[in-house]
């Protein structure tokens, strides 16, 4: 083979591999930088707070349980084997005797998922909300936009998260947006846009979010609310933004409730499908319930205010 064709032959071979490497290589080096973000992009907005430690008694967010019981005896089948007497030229064939044994397989149904809230809940009215903050990103967004709660402040943003806070809402930081006003409650929910970053950091940012707010309104209840689920179609394909995760956050944020000034809601209840999911019907996206779903969890705010 001429020297000049092998070069193109060569050329060529190289070509495809690297076409068919590119992907690969560049897939592993995105999941791995994503993987290992960490707060420290905005590390100095709330270096100078200790985080929130969290109660002696961690409570625990979930509890699901399968289990599957099966009673059967093992088969067993006895059998005679015939026998023959050839000193009298007769052959005797004793009968054979089979024993079938029947299996009874039952399966114990799986129990409802718990969902627990950490405190002491009772009914309320619209005016209980006349002196709370709602801190969120886009699902916070929709209960200002489409709920019913419209004598609350709001302080939220589409991609809001914990590790963007630095960011601030409309060019207001969360410190000076707790500094302008006494609050009586503040409600955050925040954390399904942080589930790609490194865990420990994100938790340590929460635990100085949840201690500014204390710093900043001592006074005020703070409800923590879960991160809604995602569908169970999306669950699947995530990597990141699936309902392991999401849990393992929730677990971690309800937590830092105990029960008197710091409570725990998880919304979850009012939205999941039976399999604790977030549930099709209520989602065109997987990820956000529809506008007209919003008025449905106000009403449920609205039945789980904080006991005196």
């Amino acid at each position: 083979m001429p020297k000049k064709t092998r070069l193109r032959l060569y050329t060529v071979l190289l070509l495809v591999s690297a076409v068919i490497a590119a992907p690969k290589v560049y897939g592993t080096l995105w999941d791995t930088h994503f993987s290992e973000q960490t707060a420290s992009e905005d590390s100095d907005s709330f270096g100078d707070i200790a985080p929130l430690t969290t109660p002696v008694t961690t409570p625990q967010l979930q509890s699901t349980t399968t289990t599957t019981t099966t009673n059967a005896n093992p088969e067993s089948s006895t059998e005679a084997n015939g026998s023959a007497t050839s000193a009298t030229s007769t052959t005797v064939k004793v009968p054979q005797t089979t024993t079938t044994t029947t299996t009874t397989t039952t399966t114990t149904p799986p129990p409802a998922i718990v969902y627990q809230h950490v405190g002491n809940f009772v009914p309320g009215d619209a005016g209980y909300f006349a002196d709370a903050l709602f801190i969120g990103d886009s699902r916070m967004v929709g209960i200002r936009d489409y709920g019913t709660i419209k004598n609350a402040d709001y302080y939220c943003n589409v991609g809001l998260g914990i590790n963007n806070m630095s960011k601030g809402v409309d060019g207001v930081s969360l410190d000076a947006k707790l500094s302008a006003k006494t609050y009586g409650k503040i409600y955050i929910m925040l954390g399904v846009n942080d589930v790609g970053y490194a865990y420990e950091p994100t938790i340590t940012k929460y635990a100085q979010i949840l201690a500014l707010i204390r710093q900043k309104q001592p006074n005020a209840v703070i409800y923590i609310l879960s991160n809604l689920h995602v569908t169970k179609q999306r669950s699947a394909h995530d990597r990141y933004v699936n309902n392991p995760m999401i849990d393992r956050l929730n677990t971690a944020q309800s937590a830092y409730a105990n029960a008197a000034d710091i409570v725990y809601l998880d919304s979850n209840a009012l939205f999941d499908d039976a399999e604790g999911n977030l549930n099709a019907d209520y989602t065109g996206d997987g990820t956000h319930i529809y506008a007209k779903h919003y008025k449905d969890w106000c009403d449920w705010l609205t039945a789980h205010i904080a006991a005196p």
